[in-house]
Order: structure tokens, then C-alpha cells, then sequence
């Protein structure tokens, strides 16, 4: 029994820290869904941080917030035109950013990393490309046989009276 009780208490906390930062990563990813051409809000929220570095897939840059003011020096020719952020908000903690007319290009992993924490804010941005529908008329599904001869009728019709 006392074999147990080490055991025990040599796995419980470990675990449990595990489990924890587990749950906090799991609560920091987003998933948003669009169709193409359309806005989005790329969700981002910190406290008492005033900096913050927007990444797709952890390698182009799309923008960063440095002490409340957004850079595009080094932004990705994909994000060009195609980043727009909220200034009044950045005091408040909140950095997200809107990705304007989406596309395929832009479907992936974005990360908002903080200065000198270890975990950023991710999001999972799934575009869906929208196709024309092609809609087709059907005026008669059945035999049109019996169609075409009351039309020439009729046209016989109209033609003998036009010509009274």
C-alpha cells in the first residue's frame, strides 16, 4: 500500500500540471469559417501586454502591433492591401485583425504571439471556395410530341386570323 501512495504522489502533480497546460493551449485555438471574398476577424485578446506579432503557419509575417502601432514593413506581398486591425481597441488588450476579401491563399494557421510568453493565441482559418451554380431549365420532362403540333396549330390559328 505504501508503494502505491509514492507512486501516487510521484504522478499526481505532474499530471495534473500536464493536464492543465493541456486545457490552456486547447482554450488559445479559434476556428473561423468563410467564403471567399468575404471579411473576417482573426480573434487575438491579451492583458497588460502591449505588443503583439501575427504570423501565418510561423513563417510569413501578416502584421505586427508594437506599442500600439501596426507595422507592414515586413508583411507577406499575400497580406498586401489585406490587413486592416481596430486602433481604438489595442489599448484594451485586443489585437485582432481583419482579413479583408479572403482566399484559398489565405486558408491555414495563424498565430498571435505575445513578448515573453510561451503560448500564442491560434487560429484556424478555413476558406471555402464558392462555385457558380449552373441551373438548368427544364420546361418539359415528358413527351413533347404532342407539344409541337398544338404549337403549329396554334400558329396556323393566329397566322389564318392575322390574315383576315
Amino acid at each position: 500500500m505504501r508503494g502505491l501512495t509514492i507512486i501516487y504522489r510521484h504522478w499526481f502533480f505532474p499530471l495534473c500540471i500536464a493536464l492543465l497546460i493541456n486545457e490552456a493551449l486547447v482554450k488559445c485555438v479559434h476556428m473561423v469559417h468563410a467564403v471567399a471574398g468575404q471579411t473576417v476577424i482573426l480573434p487575438c485578446y491579451t492583458q497588460a501586454i502591449s505588443s503583439a506579432y501575427w504570423r501565418y503557419n510561423d513563417s510569413r509575417t501578416v502584421c505586427d502591433i508594437v506599442k500600439g502601432k501596426v507595422y507592414f514593413d515586413e508583411q507577406h506581398s499575400v497580406y498586401k492591401d489585406k490587413v486592416d486591425y481596430f486602433p481604438e481597441e489595442l489599448r484594451k488588450g485586443n489585437f485582432s485583425i481583419k482579413l479583408l476579401d479572403v482566399n484559398s491563399a489565405h486558408q491555414g494557421i495563424y498565430t498571435c504571439n505575445f513578448p515573453n510568453t510561451l503560448i500564442p493565441e491560434i487560429t484556424y482559418l478555413i476558406v471555402k471556395e464558392v462555385r457558380p451554380r449552373v441551373q438548368k431549365a427544364v420546361f418539359y420532362s415528358g413527351d413533347t410530341r404532342l407539344h409541337a403540333h398544338i404549337f403549329l396549330l396554334f400558329s396556323g390559328v393566329l397566322l389564318g386570323l392575322y390574315s383576315i
